[in-house]
């Protein structure tokens, strides 16, 4: 199947396999690893997940598999979102829906994924329906390369200190090699 290039030097497959309703589907992990498997075999690499998918439950019930066949974790281009704060969120600190792209809420939503996945990284990470105000400041706050923060947390993708580079949709970022 034909990849599609990104910015960050990653590729994803042409089509990507959503998971917004694996809660729904019922499927036992075995059912599960057999249709990850099914669309690894016509080349669908890519598979795309939201923090608040299934009530917060779906990244974990794939990560119930990822868990216990090891082997498909470096098969796969794993896309999640963060940013909207749904009332089933277990860590609100408020109880309406809202939406969060402060800096310590994306850094949280990337550890609570990496938990629920059962992996050290993620590929690609996506705000969830970002605002179409600006956004940069508001993301990444004081948190900008050369601010003497550690290496790792940010520089133009949050990254997380021990985990490899994701890709992050930040509206008015510059492009690698741009100031």
């Amino acid at each position: 199947m034909k990849r599609i290039p990104l910015s960050t030097g990653q590729s994803i497959s042409r089509i990507v396999q959503g998971y917004m309703r694996l809660a729904d589907w019922k499927k036992s992990d075995a059912e599960l690893d057999a249709f990850i498997r099914a669309g690894l075999d016509i080349g669908i690499t890519t598979v795309d997940h939201a923090d608040i998918y299934g009530g917060y439950t779906v990244e974990a019930l794939f990560g119930n598999v990822l868990k216990k066949q090891k082997d498909l974790r470096e098969k796969l281009e794993i896309v999640t979102k963060c940013g909207i704060v749904h009332t089933s969120y277990p860590y609100r600190k408020i109880g309406i829906k809202h939406y969060d792209y402060s800096f310590n809420h994306i850094v949280e939503s990337v550890d609570r994924s990496l938990s629920a996945f059962g992996t050290d990284y993620l590929d690609v990470l996506l705000l969830h329906r970002p605002s179409p105000l600006p956004q940069r400041r508001l993301l990444l706050g004081s948190h900008l390369p050369g601010d003497g923060l550690p290496d790792g947390h940010v520089h133009r993708a949050v990254r997380h200190p021990q985990h490899r580079r994701m890709a992050v949709a930040l509206p008015g970022a510059a492009r690698p090699g741009q100031p």
